[in-house]
């Protein structure tokens, strides 16, 4: 590889070999937001207060129409709102490399499902719901329990513990290791499948993390 300037005027431009490849470092994913930052600030765009991985920038639409293009970034997804959405995502495309099969009308993002509805005024809208996540969740449970012959119920559940349950009173014998890994994995997906819309079962799933 060729150094770069991070590495000081005296190995700038210099050839190296890479022995190993280091990943999981402390600083990598700072200094990719960072990078990430400065390229979106570049292209005009602002991280919103609300949510650090939306940026907006002012755009004006048909009619003279002023709004605001979105861009929502997460680790490696992208999703743009915008009137003129192939121009705004070939301006991220300079940046960092799409893949052409990606793109296109949306139809899922950080697992929820997107797709359109022409509402009673005849205006399209976008939807966003988390059910193909948590059928595909429930498929993954259900196969990992047949394998370890773990007995449940295949009656339809609504909510992830009893109305009445109790956590300070359980007295269930404690998990072994692998055991632990694996319901951390389950309350792992739980928690995203609140954070994706689910937010009726957010107590519970708190309660089933502590």
């Amino acid at each position: 590889t060729k150094l770069g300037s991070e590495f000081g005027p005296e190995y700038e431009g210099r050839l190296a070999f890479v022995v190993r490849a280091a990943y999981g470092l402390k600083e990598a994913g700072a200094d990719f937001r960072n990078h990430l930052r400065d390229c979106m600030c570049h292209l005009g765009y602002t991280s919103t207060n609300a949510d650090n991985d939306v940026w907006i920038r002012k755009a004006t639409g048909k009619d003279s129409i002023e709004y605001y293009e979105m861009v929502l970034l997460y680790v490696d997804d992208c999703l743009v709102i915008s009137h003129e959405a192939d121009t705004a995502l070939g301006e991220v495309g300079k940046y960092f490399n799409l893949k052409p099969s990606s793109i296109g009308p949306p139809k899922l993002y950080l697992g929820g499902k997107i797709s359109t509805i022409i509402l009673p005024n005849g205006v399209k809208a976008w939807t966003f719901s988390p059910t193909q996540y948590v059928r595909e969740a429930v498929k993954n449970v259900e196969k990992f329990m047949k394998e370890r012959n773990y007995t449940f119920t295949s009656k339809k559940i609504g909510v992830p513990l009893p109305t009445y349950y109790s956590p300070e009173l359980d007295g269930s014998e404690e998990l072994d290791p692998e055991q632990a890994n694996h319901y951390q994995s389950f309350i792992g997906i739980l928690r995203w499948i609140v954070e994706l819309g689910r937010i009726d079962i957010g107590f519970e799933a708190s309660i089933m993390a502590s």
